[in-house]
């Protein structure tokens, strides 16, 4: 089936499914203030990047630096601001190149794309690029802090959801529809989720470059957290772009790809976030049971991963039903844990 033909199905009704969570939620104790800080550091350069006020307060009523206080609600406090500050700018740079005016025009994308890599590698932008300015001094609040590779490996993880952005643009008029291990292995590179992860070294103050790479256990817990975060993502943003069918979307490889109705596509996505879930909670038993299993940072890590994933999730439902419930953080200097699926009961 092509993308063409899922055009029918786009006015099917269907409800968002429950997903049960047992990872449990947090917002850093300071979330409020993080909030009001990075509202009023970005509202002026949004002005500038959509035109007007208005645009400007509907993208901040999407409460970024809210989602960045429940993903990494152990946060050290002298970074907290800043890391919270990345949450509008990255999130305006990953919709960039869906906007009118970019995703039809090849060659203004690539433009887009040129320019957001040049302040990735630190060149200060023009006072005209509102975007830029924007992305530019959060980078500068928040790189210079980081261990060298953690901060390498940020930008570089940048650098890969930039390019993906631009062929996921230039993808976006192709009439084929993913099947869903091409599908994942493009929304794991695309997607924001891998720069998340690398963020959650930072907040707690930890450099795991050279374990990632040498633990395929510990990589495996990170990728799952990736993949949690990227379903989840796919999850609750399908009901506002059901209708403009577009290849890289989970619910329409199993519509193509295995003859799902909506409804039945919709609910087996919401049955792989539960499932990664329980996969992510095997594979930190996994690195428990190793050679890292006694290393604090290791065990800080794992817990902020669970963290990072339960805060997505959350903010999700708070966007779409109401306030979060979450407890505030009891802070950093909290003893680590891992979270793990509780009894049934």
């Amino acid at each position: 089936m092509q993308l063409s033909q899922i055009a029918r199905y786009r006015d099917a009704a269907f409800q968002l499914p429950d997903v049960p969570s047992w990872l449990p939620p947090e917002r850093h104790h300071d979330a409020a203030a993080i909030e009001r800080h990075c509202n009023d550091l970005a509202r002026a350069g949004l002005v500038g990047h959509f035109g007007n006020e208005d645009a400007a307060e509907r993208f901040l009523a999407r409460r970024l630096p809210l989602r960045a206080a429940l993903c990494y609600p152990r946060t050290l406090d002298d970074r907290a601001a800043g890391l919270a500050s990345l949450a509008v700018p990255t999130a305006l740079a990953d919709e960039a190149f869906r906007a009118p005016g970019v995703r039809d025009d090849p060659e203004r994308a690539a433009v887009l794309r040129d320019r957001l890599l040049s302040v990735l590698d630190d060149v200060a932008p023009p006072a005209g690029f509102a975007l830029g300015r924007l992305l530019y001094t959060a980078l500068s609040r928040t790189t210079p802090r980081m261990p060298p590779a953690v901060a390498r490996r940020y930008r570089q993880a940048h650098r890969e959801t930039v390019e993906c952005s631009l062929h996921e643009a230039a993808e976006g008029h192709d009439d084929t529809v993913l099947d869903f291990a091409t599908y994942l292995g493009v929304r794991r590179t695309h997607h924001a989720a891998h720069r998340a992860a690398v963020l959650t070294e930072y907040a707690i103050g930890v450099d795991l470059t050279r374990e990632l790479s040498e633990s395929p256990a510990l990589a495996a817990a990170r990728d799952l957290a990736v993949d949690h975060l990227t379903l989840v993502d796919e999850l609750f943003s399908f009901p506002e772009e059901c209708r403009a069918p577009r290849s890289v979307s989970a619910v329409w490889v199993f519509v193509a790809h295995e003859g799902r109705t909506v409804q039945g596509a919709v609910d087996k996505l919401a049955g792989l976030v539960a499932a990664a879930e329980e996969d992510f909670a095997e594979t930190c038993a996994r690195v428990l049971h190793g050679p890292l299993g006694e290393r604090g940072d290791v065990l800080l890590y794992l817990r902020e991963l669970g963290h990072l994933m339960s805060g997505n999730l959350h903010h999700h439902r708070f966007v779409r039903g109401g306030e979060a419930a979450c407890v505030p953080s009891p802070g950093p200097g909290t003893a680590p844990g891992v979270p793990r699926p509780a009894s049934p009961a």
